[in-house]
């Protein structure tokens, strides 16, 4: 994987800092996966006094059977204020655009949803506005892999530090991707990180399972 959607996408994009550039990042998003042959649609949500959008594209399943619940491939296309958001989340973006691309050609038996969440920074707005939305047509969903900060390694000793609300030990070099999700999404935890270990076993993997819905209390 080249860098190309890396850099189409960096720069600051936040809602009120730098509005034009959010947009444009959602205008690239719709426009490479619609490149990819995908159904892309938006979802319009309100919130901050003004209308976002989360953008979704579906890759339907190649192999003919019942229809299965889709599974939820994302990652968020806003900034902090004053960051460039490379790691945080043009390089989950990047992989994302790259799953779709990959996945078009194998026969997948259920349906994958790719979303460009938006305002994940303020407090998760666009993620709540879609599940609320998904809540409400009560639809069912098979699971979610939400991509977050995968570009940033180091080798170095020291370079990994572990936050203090972690309850499992951690590697101390940051050269690792972890596999997060709450008990209930513990076969998908799994799978996930086997996929990673049989298709990538240079990469090294940690899992943690959060208890309860994974909400974090202090």
């Amino acid at each position: 994987m080249d860098d190309t959607h890396l850099r189409a996408l960096l720069g600051e994009r936040h809602p009120f800092t730098s509005p034009a550039s959010l947009r444009r990042a959602e205008d690239y998003l719709t426009e490479q996966l619609t490149h990819l042959g995908l159904e892309v649609s938006t979802h319009s949500f309100k919130a901050l006094g003004g209308t976002y959008h989360n953008v979704i594209a579906t890759l339907p399943p190649l192999v003919a059977a019942r229809p299965a619940p889709p599974l939820i491939i994302a990652a968020h296309y806003d900034t902090v204020e004053g960051s460039p958001g490379a790691d945080d989340n043009a390089s989950a973006l990047a992989v994302m655009l790259e799953i779709a691309r990959n996945l078009r050609a194998v026969p997948m038996t259920r349906s994958v949803r790719f979303i460009a969440f938006c305002l994940e920074e303020e407090n998760l707005l666009g993620s709540l506005a879609y599940v609320s939305s998904l809540q409400a047509a009560h639809e069912e969903i098979c699971g979610a892999i939400v991509l977050e900060c995968v570009g940033y390694a180091r080798t170095e000793e020291g370079s990994q530090q572990k936050p203090p609300i972690l309850p499992i030990a951690i590697p101390t070099v940051g050269d690792f991707l972890g596999v997060v999700g709450n008990v209930v999404s513990a076969p998908l935890v799994r799978a996930v990180e086997a996929a990673a270990n049989l298709a990538v076993p240079e990469l090294k993997t940690v899992s943690l399972l959060a208890p309860g819905n994974g909400a974090i209390r202090r």
